[in-house]
């Protein structure tokens, strides 16, 4: 799961992808964001703490480094490989 955040926390955004892929956010309102991505193993939609007893770890989250500022009629790319 991708989710697009702003610099507080917010959900702006949430996509699913199963494999590389390009996401296009379009419309955003200027200011900072972050992106936060979900290895969402089980494929249920939402982040899973793991079960101690399982022996399963929780899953996996990754955020991008670099803060994204979107700026009024600008367009922005970024790659994020992780």
């Amino acid at each position: 799961m991708v989710q697009l955040l702003t610099t507080n926390g917010k959900l702006i955004c949430k996509n699913t992808i199963t494999n590389s892929q390009k996401i296009v956010y379009e419309h955003l309102t200027p200011g900072e964001y972050k992106i936060k991505v979900i290895e969402d193993r089980n494929r249920n939609g939402k982040w899973d703490t793991g079960n101690y007893r399982k022996k399963e770890q929780p899953e996996k989250i990754f955020y991008f480094t670099k803060k994204i500022t979107i700026r009024g009629s600008w367009e922005l790319e970024e790659n994020f490989n992780f």
